[in-house]
């Protein structure tokens, strides 16, 4: 998982702030317990949120801040 964020530096661009491995996420149950523990233990900057690979593709982890006008899935469909 990445926290990603935007500003008017990047013209909608993505970078990743950082990076963190978890345990595979299979339950909705397990997906709220690691949202919730990465907002204690990580929580996102400003203009920032977290994302989860979920060998398909990126999603939101943590919600997106209201500044953001992004709507894409992340930096990287294919995988890192």
């Amino acid at each position: 998982m990445s926290p990603l964020g935007e500003g008017p530096d990047f013209d909608g661009e993505y970078y990743t702030a950082g990076e963190a491995d978890a345990a595979a996420v299979t339950t909705d149950a397990q997906r709220a317990a690691l949202a919730s523990q990465v907002h204690r233990q990580m929580p996102p900057g400003d203009d920032q949120w977290w994302q989860i690979w979920t060998s398909q593709r990126w999603e939101d982890l943590t919600p997106r801040p209201a500044t953001s006008t992004t709507s894409s899935p992340g930096p990287d469909t294919a995988g890192q």
